[in-house]
């Protein structure tokens, strides 16, 4: 049984767009011994899964499945999971924008962790967009020292 062993908070950004049902966090795993990689051996433990994503598709995911990579844990892992590690989780926090789908233009721009919600929201948006036939564009910049830390800027 792996311990986490920190009671402190590790604040995240939501990055399921404000329609959905689900929530969905994104979440950077650091190196050995850091909180999110004892946090990501933990879960795939509790769930009983390998480390490789190798168990589902998730073509077809339920509401109360969690996504790991290419893997669903579905509504009996996450159970077994939430169970064995004790977590809790409150919020939110902050504000958001509001509702972007009555705008004329839509402009949003974040760095790091900050794209996860800018990104539902422009996913909102063209489920939006898409119900009434308008067409949308999406720009995305990399830099070359954020594609070589492996991230997006």
């Amino acid at each position: 049984t792996r311990t986490l062993m920190d009671t402190s908070s590790h604040p995240y950004s939501i990055g399921s767009p404000p329609s959905s049902h689900t929530l969905t966090l994104f979440i950077q795993v650091y190196g050995p011994g850091t909180w999110t990689r004892r946090l990501h051996d933990s879960l795939l433990d509790a769930a009983r899964l390998p480390s490789a994503p190798e168990i589902q598709s998730k073509a077809a995911t339920p509401s109360s499945a969690l996504v790991y990579r290419d893997v669903v844990f579905n509504a009996e892992q996450c159970a077994a999971a939430t169970a064995a590690l004790g977590f809790e989780m409150l919020g939110p926090y902050g504000s958001c924008l509001g509702d972007a789908k009555g705008q004329d233009h839509l402009v949003l721009i974040g760095t790091g962790t900050g794209v996860s919600p800018l990104l539902s929201m422009f996913e909102d948006a063209c489920n939006h967009l898409k119900k009434i036939n308008l067409p949308y564009q999406l720009v995305l910049r990399a830099t070359e020292e954020g594609v070589e830390r492996g991230g997006v800027e």
